[in-house]
């Protein structure tokens, strides 16, 4: 099934660039300032962009081949230390950004992601307001980070992908639309400086993302935790790696140090599960195409 194009044009798309000569300019100025104290500090910046977009060849919906946007944007931020070992930091920024090249102005064949682009000469640029919090604990053994966003933006553009098919390629589409993230990280690890030999750490992320319809934005990452564990001995380093998400579940180990004065080798080990997943980010998942099974690499390195 084929939208938006009759065959003959959807031909001649295919065998055209994905996207035409063009290119942009920018000027921009920016001011920066901080204040700091003993137990607290704050800085801020603002900035101001002029950039005209063009492109050499013609697009019917583009008049004059080209655009000017005129961009405004913000931020400020600051820490306060709420005792000797935990560290409060926050920030808000406001800014814009134009649609770029692609996002306007494809129309063809992506054939690394095997698929067929349409771009929107129409998109406006993208408002962004981001909120953000975080705390920071700085213990004798655990490091412990933690941060929580909201990030609201008008006019959000993304590539989004339709039940349409022109010349055997699935057709994505350039859109824009008002959307809103919540999103939140956690990290944890051991103090390196007090804990002889092990290593360890911890990371947790999630983002939450909706359009003004309440509906989930596509190509967005699932909820991930990743946890590692390390041991040095000598000049020899080892480690194992636990990444879990709604794609896979994934393991990965190495080991690696000094065999002879100079002559280094390290031995790793990638999805050593040999787990058969395609990840939500991949641009073969129109194909079906896994990511590779278990994937093992022997390294020598002299340093001279």
């Amino acid at each position: 099934m084929t939208s938006g194009f009759d065959e003959e044009e959807g031909v001649e798309l295919l065998h055209a660039a994905l996207i035409p000569n063009a290119g942009a300019d920018e000027q921009s100025a920016y001011v920066v300032g901080s204040k700091s104290a003993e137990r607290w500090g704050m800085q801020a910046a603002g900035r101001a962009d002029l950039r005209a977009t063009y492109s050499s060849e013609s697009a019917e919906a583009w008049e004059g081949n080209g655009r000017k946007d005129v961009l405004f944007g913000f931020s400020a931020g600051g820490h306060l230390d709420l005792g000797e070992r935990m560290t409060w930091n926050a920030h808000i920024a406001q800014s814009q950004r134009v649609p770029g090249l692609s996002e306007l102005l494809s129309s063809g064949v992506h054939h690394c992601a095997f698929r067929f682009e349409q771009g929107d000469t129409q998109l406006q640029k993208e408002t962004s307001f981001n909120v953000e919090s975080n705390l920071h604990w700085k213990g004798r053994w655990l490091n412990i980070e933690g941060s929580v966003y909201r990030n609201t933006i008008a006019n959000y553009v993304s590539i989004t992908p339709t039940v349409d098919v022109v010349d055997g390629y699935d057709l994505f589409r350039w859109q824009a639309s008002d959307a809103r993230f919540l999103g939140g990280e956690f990290a944890a690890a051991l103090n390196e400086t007090s804990v002889e030999h092990l290593t360890a750490q911890l990371a947790w992320s999630l983002v939450d993302a909706q359009d003004s319809e309440g509906r989930a934005l596509p190509l967005i990452p699932p909820m991930s935790t990743r946890a590692m564990l390390g041991y040095r001995f000598g000049t020899w380093r080892t480690s194992a790696v636990l990444e879990h998400s709604a794609d896979a579940t994934l393991m990965h180990g190495s080991i690696g140090g000094a065999i002879a004065g100079q002559l280094q080798l390290t031995i790793s080990v990638k999805n050593l599960l040999n787990a058969e997943y395609m990840p939500t980010l991949s641009m073969l998942r129109n194909l079906g195409i896994p990511e590779p099974g278990r994937n093992v690499r022997v390294q020598m390195a002299w340093t001279f």
